[in-house]
């Protein structure tokens, strides 16, 4: 009879989350998440199968919360010129994470992107993009063709993917929220 888990898989994979994001997949090794969560790293292979699955599983578990966090904000009652900043910055409100996003580390680390990788990265910047799109849709008096809807929002990914490296990087909040202000004005310009 196999031994029973002594580990629930969910708050495994957030705390292999965790430190992926902050040491990257080059620098972390099985024993580094054995020791870290304190699973045997048996338990981890028989579980996952090697290193590269449960990080792609973990990478699946933060794109779920960063999904789950922008239909957050896209369901509250903030205006739209507040959304808009929230989706830019998406900052984490939990200490215990780290700053910046966990799929821009993993694309400026990995130089060994399979088409699942990029698949899951996709799922996270097409959820970003159509949220953006939305936005832009219901700006009061600024009225965008669908297809210049498009080239904003997918102009304003590329900035939220700027800004998550400036967190990462530890970039002053003031600098960060100039360059947001500044994003907005241009969208404002736009009417």
């Amino acid at each position: 009879m196999p031994r029973q888990r002594q580990f629930e898989e969910d708050d495994l994979l957030e705390q292999a989350m965790i430190i992926f994001w902050q040491a990257g997949f080059n620098q972390t090794a099985i024993r580094d998440l054995a020791t870290q969560t304190g699973v045997k790293a048996q338990s981890l292979y028989n579980t996952f199968g090697n290193k590269d699955a449960l990080y792609l599983k973990a990478l699946k578990h933060y794109v779920a919360m960063a999904d789950s966090e922008i239909d957050d904000i896209m369901a509250s009652e903030s205006d739209v010129w507040t959304k808009m900043k929230q989706l830019l910055i998406l900052n984490w409100p939990l200490a215990t994470y780290p700053k910046g996003c966990m799929v821009i580390n993993s694309i400026s680390e990995r130089h060994d992107q399979s088409a699942e990788l990029m698949a899951t990265y996709n799922t996270l910047f097409d959820h970003l993009t159509s949220a953006f799109e939305r936005l832009l849709s219901q700006l009061p008096a600024i009225s965008l063709t669908t297809s210049r809807q498009a080239q904003l929002a997918s102009m304003l990914r590329t900035i939220h993917n700027g800004i998550q490296i400036d967190l990462a990087n530890g970039r002053q909040s003031q600098a960060i929220n100039e360059t947001v202000n500044t994003t907005l004005a241009m969208i404002k310009a736009e009417g």
